[in-house]
């Protein structure tokens, strides 16, 4: 566990991005967020989205929480400025609000994919990381979701194509390793 680390946060950014968040959870997830900071920018990182907000403090490493926390902060949003966000004993502390989290000194295989990322993006990451990896980044859910919509994929192009004696293995084969071929994201 890290020591105490704090970060002050512009609000108005802060806003923003929690907004960008609330859109894009129409449905509850089971999804984890993570929070890093680069010296200027405290990045937040869920289900390939990336957002930035200003921001200035000590804090190195990375802290993975539920991303239903930022969801619960969008609906009653801090009214100060700036904004505090610390972790102490374990407790990601956004202002007055506060959530169990799991601090991550090293960041080394984090994945991080754009915005609405394709679904073919997405899916490449099942095959160019582990799985702890996928977890780390908060994108269990995301990935499994790709791999349901590649099996379901796979069974209907072999419904289609088994008249010419094609296996579903074959047909799965041939996107694993065309998969295996795109660049790492």
């Amino acid at each position: 566990m890290p020591p105490t680390l704090q970060l002050q946060v512009d609000r108005g950014e802060l806003l923003q991005a929690l907004k960008s968040v609330k859109q894009l959870f129409k449905r509850k997830s089971n999804t984890d967020a993570i929070l890093s900071f680069d010296g200027e920018t405290l990045r937040i990182e869920t289900l390939g989205m990336s957002l930035g907000v200003a921001a200035h403090g000590e804090w190195s490493g990375s802290v993975r929480f539920p991303c239903s926390f930022l969801q619960i902060v969008a609906a009653v949003p801090p009214d100060t400025d700036p904004v505090s966000v610390s972790v102490v004993n374990g407790r990601l502390q956004l202002n007055r609000s506060f959530t169990p989290c799991v601090w991550e000194d090293d960041a080394a295989n984090h994945i991080s994919l754009p915005l609405n990322a394709p679904f073919t993006m997405v899916l490449s990451v099942a095959y160019h990381y582990t799985p702890d990896d996928i977890e780390k980044s908060g994108l269990k859910d995301l990935v499994a979701e790709a791999e349901q919509t590649r099996d379901s994929l796979v069974s209907r192009s072999h419904s289609a194509l088994e008249v010419f004696g094609i296996t579903r293995a074959e047909l799965r084969a041939l996107v694993d390793e065309k998969m295996r071929r795109t660049p790492r994201p």
